[in-house]
C-alpha cells in the first residue's frame, strides 16, 4: 500500500507556517495573504498542496488554504500540534462510546467538550479539522441551539482510533499522487497513449462538433479529463471537470485570480449560465472541491452527471456559436416566406 513519505525539513516549516497563521477559531487562512508571505517558498506551497498536505478551499467567498491531517501528523513534535492530534483522538473515543449507548442520537459539542476537559472553542477547532475524514460525525445546528451538536454513525467503528483514519487517508493521498502523472499526461501536447491498460469496455471520447471552438488548453484539459475516466480515476476525473470549467469562466469572463464563487455568479450575471445551469454547475464544483481536498471520490454516476451539465454549458457557450448561420446556409428557403406564409 503508498505511503506519504516524510517531510522535507523546508516542507515543514513551511507547514508549520501556515499552521501558525491560523487563528484558534478556524483552520483556515486566506490563500491570497499566505502565498504573499510565503513568496520564497511558493513552489514548496505549490508542490504540498499537489501531494494533499495543503487543503484549498473556499470559505464563503474567499479561497483558503489549511492543513490537511497528514500534515498534523507529521507536525505532532511541535506542542500545539500535538494537542490538535490528541483531542482528536479522545474525540473519535466519545464518538465511539456515544454510539454504543446511545446509537446516532444527537450529541452535542459542548457536552464531548465537557467529557474530555477541553474548552468548547477548541473542540469546535479541532472537529473542523477531523472533517476531512469523511466518517468523521457531521455537525448540525438545532434552531434554539448555542453549540454545534454531531451524529454518529457506525462508521467511526471501521477504524480503531483516529490515528489509524489518519494513516488511511495518508494511504489515499499517496495513491491519488502516483495515479495523477499517469492520467493527467497532456495528450493533447505528446499525441500519446495511456501507458497502462484500459477497461476497453468503457467508452473512448468522442469530441463533439463544437469541440474546436473551446479555447485550446480547454481542449487540452478535457481530452485529460476523459483519459481519466475512460481509466476510471473518478477523483481525478471530477479535478479536472472543475479544472475544466475554471479555464473558461476565465476565457469567458478575463476572471483570473477571482474566486470559483464570483466566477460562477458572473457567468449567470452575464447570461452565459441559465439559472439551471448555475445551480448544477456550482453542484458539479463542489464535487471537484471534495474531490481535491477531502479525499472523496464521486461514484461513476456522480461522474456522469458532472459531466453532462460540463457539455451542457459548454454546447450552450460555445457550440451555438454560428450554429443558427451554418444551418441556415443549407437550408432550402421556405418558397412561401416572400409571401407572408407564416407556415412551413
Amino acid at each position: 500500500m503508498s505511503q506519504l513519505g516524510a517531510l522535507a525539513p523546508q516542507d515543514a516549516l513551511v507547514l508549520m507556517a501556515l499552521f501558525n497563521t491560523t487563528g484558534p477559531a478556524s483552520p483556515w487562512v486566506e490563500k491570497k495573504a499566505f502565498r504573499h508571505d510565503q513568496l520564497a517558498h511558493r513552489q514548496a506551497v505549490d508542490r504540498l498542496k499537489q501531494e494533499g498536505y495543503i487543503r484549498e478551499e473556499r470559505q464563503g467567498d474567499t479561497e483558503c488554504y489549511g492543513l490537511s491531517l497528514t500534515a498534523l501528523s507529521q507536525l505532532r513534535e511541535q506542542p500545539a500540534v500535538a494537542e490538535v492530534l490528541d483531542t482528536a483522538e479522545r474525540m473519535w473515543g466519545e464518538f465511539q462510546r456515544h454510539f454504543k449507548k446511545s446509537m446516532d442520537a444527537p450529541i452535542a459539542l459542548l457536552e464531548i467538550a465537557r467529557s474530555i476537559g477541553k474548552p468548547i472553542d477548541h473542540v469546535t477547532l479541532v472537529h473542523t479539522y477531523m472533517r476531512e475524514w469523511w466518517h468523521t460525525p457531521y455537525a448540525i445546528f438545532a434552531p434554539d441551539a448555542l453549540y454545534q451538536s454531531v451524529v454518529v454513525s457506525e462508521k467511526v467503528f471501521d477504524h480503531g482510533s483516529f490515528g489509524d483514519c489518519i494513516r488511511a487517508l495518508g494511504h489515499s493521498q499517496a495513491e491519488r499522487a502516483q495515479a495523477a502523472p499517469h492520467a493527467f499526461r497532456s495528450l493533447a501536447m505528446q499525441g500519446e497513449a495511456p501507458a497502462h491498460q484500459v477497461d476497453s469496455q468503457r467508452p473512448v471520447f468522442q469530441e463533439p462538433s463544437w469541440f474546436t471552438r473551446l479555447p485550446p488548453h480547454a481542449q487540452a484539459v478535457m481530452r485529460e479529463v476523459h483519459v481519466a475516466q475512460h481509466e476510471g480515476l473518478l477523483a481525478l476525473t471530477a479535478m479536472g471537470v472543475r479544472a475544466v470549467i475554471d479555464v473558461v469562466a476565465d476565457d469567458l469572463l478575463s476572471s483570473a485570480g477571482w474566486t470559483f464563487g464570483k466566477k460562477l455568479s458572473e457567468l449567470r450575471n452575464a447570461e452565459h449560465l441559465t439559472q439551471a445551469q448555475f445551480e448544477a454547475i456550482r453542484a458539479v464544483v463542489e464535487v471537484g472541491h471534495a474531490a481535491a481536498h477531502r479525499a472523496h471520490v464521486p461514484s461513476e454516476r456522480d461522474v456522469q452527471l458532472m459531466q453532462e451539465a460540463l457539455n451542457n454549458v459548454l454546447c450552450s457557450a460555445y457550440g451555438l456559436q454560428g450554429t443558427p448561420q451554418e444551418l441556415n446556409s443549407r437550408t432550402p428557403p421556405n418558397p412561401n416566406a416572400a409571401k407572408g406564409s407564416k407556415g412551413p
